[in-house]
């Protein structure tokens, strides 16, 4: 069991917190040193104690302004409060240039500002009800990251990742996946209204915090809403989506169609009465729709994103996400102009506002982080992701 450590007052930004890091690849899979490293998860005994955090006091509150940007009093991005993420923000993965293999999550206005440390691979989720996240290791175990700061050198005063950062991470229970000797939490979710848990098991099943099953047998869910509804797809009809009520009855759906053979859905998140959906038409390879779905079934397109900026290429790697305001975020290349290839994240309003790109990873300094934080810059992996609330 690993040991409950709580930090308090743990601020990002020019503190530069980073949370426990586990070394596993962009794939999701353990890399070969994982056993040295994780003891514990692989059935032996860890010789290391828990280390606690290093805390410093956050002193900028900043005031919010919309759905994706907000402001402080020294004009940046304030930090989550205490270590935490916000669930309304759009956070991306990536590493530090230099150094050892890392991986972390910046919040997307402010890759110089927010870098904090997080596992890479595995399902990784942000609870609404408190801005804590939480990470699903390599063997079905889930964690609750804790963050620490940066070290500095006794004698050389530059800055490091602090060795074994992952031991104050705390194991978290969640209902077992025992349907047979191989079977283990593969998936986790969050219920945005409570913030309890679901988890997919390898096995098929899936099931809520209190080991009840979440949906029937047969379906795949999409997206978690409140109030128990769920965006779903069938196993028998792969493409098609359905809702489910709280009573996992299917609600019937009414209003436009968005057939799978040419709508490919995207992403999806919760609002206050059902969910945004944002589709991909394969017919029109730069056109991205967003539809509503309605808790009565309701089904309604409500716009059509604006196109990506000329010269931007898409990376499917990276997946897309939405802000409670129905703003799509998609990562993507693009070569700047020296030729260098320039990954890219873009933020994609509704038509007929223009997309941007807010941020780009040749606006990294030149110069070392090791050195001075104030170079602190996350840079995107090419096969990274984005993280925000459901």
């Amino acid at each position: 069991m690993m040991k409950a450590i709580h930090a308090s007052g743990l601020a990002l930004g020019a503190a530069a917190l980073l949370g426990a890091c586990l070394n596993f690849d962009d794939s999701g899979g353990a890399r070969d040193s994982f056993c040295d490293e994780r003891p514990d998860v692989c059935g032996e005994t860890p010789t290391t104690p828990g280390r606690p955090p290093v805390v410093t006091p956050s002193t900028d509150a900043g005031t919010r302004t919309d759905a994706g940007t907000s402001t402080s009093s020294d004009g940046g991005t304030p930090p989550p409060q205490e270590g935490r993420f916000d669930p309304e923000r759009i956070y991306f993965s990536g590493n530090l240039e230099g150094g050892a293999f890392f991986y972390a999550y910046a919040e997307v206005h402010e890759p110089k500002k927010v870098a904090l440390y997080v596992p890479h691979g595995g399902g990784r989720v942000i609870r609404p009800t408190d801005g804590k996240l939480f990470y699903l290791s390599h063997d079905g175990k889930v964690y609750e990251l804790v963050p620490d700061a940066f070290t500095q050198h006794p004698y050389y005063k530059t800055y490091e990742v602090p060795e074994e950062a992952w031991l104050n991470d705390i194991e978290v229970p969640v209902p077992k996946c025992d349907y047979s000797l191989y079977d283990r939490v593969d998936r986790i979710k969050v219920w945005p209204d409570t913030g309890k848990f679901f988890i997919g098991c390898s096995s098929g099943g899936y099931f809520n915090e209190d080991g009840s099953r979440a949906i029937p047998e047969g379906y795949l869910p999409l997206a978690l809403g409140n109030k128990g509804l769920k965006l779903v797809t069938s196993y028998t009809a792969p493409g098609s989506h359905s809702l489910l009520d709280a009573d996992n009855q299917v609600v019937p759906l009414s209003g436009e169609t968005f057939p799978t053979s040419q709508y490919s859905l995207l992403t999806a998140r919760a609002t206050a009465d059902g969910f945004i959906v944002a589709y991909h038409d394969a017919k029109a390879p730069n056109t991205h729709l967003a539809v509503e779905f309605k808790a009565t079934g309701e089904v309604k397109r409500l716009g059509t994103y604006a196109d990506y900026p000329p010269g931007l290429r898409a990376n499917l790697n990276w997946g897309a996400a939405l802000t409670p305001d129905g703003t799509l975020w998609r990562g993507g290349e693009l070569d700047d102009p020296k030729g260098v290839l320039n990954t890219v994240i873009v933020r994609m309003p509704l038509a007929p506002e223009a997309a941007s790109i807010v941020y780009r990873e040749n606006d990294m300094p030149e110069e070392s982080w090791e050195e001075d934080l104030a170079n602190l810059f996350l840079r995107a992996s090419t096969s990274g992701s984005l993280l925000t609330g459901p």
